[in-house]
């Protein structure tokens, strides 16, 4: 795969770990956590345009 696949990649399973982390911490005080859904489906959405264009 190619350098900014597995950076994307990454930076996706690091954003996916920490909303993990952060849902589970807040899941108590704010049961919608909208942004943070958000962002993690924009980062999966450029992990999915790069596998693409750049395969």
């Amino acid at each position: 795969m190619n350098r900014a696949v597995d950076f994307s990649f990454g930076v996706m399973i690091g954003i996916v770990c920490a909303a993990m982390v952060v849902e589970l911490c807040q899941r108590r005080d704010k049961p919608s956590l909208g942004p943070l859904r958000a962002g993690m489906f924009a980062s999966g959405l450029v992990f999915l345009v790069l596998y693409i264009v750049y395969p």
